[in-house]
């Protein structure tokens, strides 16, 4: 059998509606401060400026990137933001080669102590003429460099239209802002 309240014992209405707006007051500022510490603390967007990551990630395409990894555990493949210097300049590139790496290029083929890296899809050449010879250019065939401890040697995915360290040589781990998510 069901009992039924009096009206007098009832919850009185403006009491019940300050506890439903003071619970969704709380929630909205909890979920806040989760929204704002993960995208500043954990994970920040970034709108790719230029192609030389073509055709996996495109100009005005967004990424999401992390500032919490090892900057001495990179993997080989990983997509990095890198600042170039101090007018705030950055490149968004591909880790090819690790402390004591060789790495070199021998008409557009890029080398990893000795053995040709497989590059899959991701690599892009807009450049139809045939390789430059290291005389005229080292985009395209680049003399043996040893990584050295604490840097990267860093290659975009449009090789022809990129800059990376073929120009600017082995990078440093301070230089590392943060590492591609998705």
């Amino acid at each position: 059998m069901q009992s039924y309240k009096s009206k007098s014992q009832l919850a009185d209405p403006v009491d019940f509606i300050k506890r439903i707006v003071i619970r969704i007051s709380v929630s909205l500022v909890l979920a806040l401060i989760i929204a704002y510490t993960l995208k500043f603390f954990f994970l920040f967007p970034y709108t790719i400026a230029n192609d030389f990551m073509a055709p996996e990630f495109k100009k005005g395409s967004r990424v999401y990137m992390t500032y919490l990894f090892q900057k001495d555990k990179l993997l080989i493949g990983d997509v990095v933001l890198v600042k170039l210097n101090s007018d705030a300049s950055v490149l968004l590139a591909r880790v090819v080669g690790r402390k004591g790496d060789r790495v070199s290029i021998k008409n557009k083929k890029v080398f990893r102590n000795g053995n040709q890296i497989v590059e899959g899809g991701s690599v892009q050449y807009t450049d139809k003429r045939s390789a430059f010879a290291a005389s005229f250019s080292r985009r395209d065939n680049f003399d043996e460099v040893i990584v050295k401890e604490k840097a990267y040697f860093l290659l975009a995915d449009n090789r022809d239209e990129a800059v990376d360290s073929r120009e600017l040589g082995l990078i440093s781990q301070d230089s590392i802002l943060g590492k591609v998510l998705f």
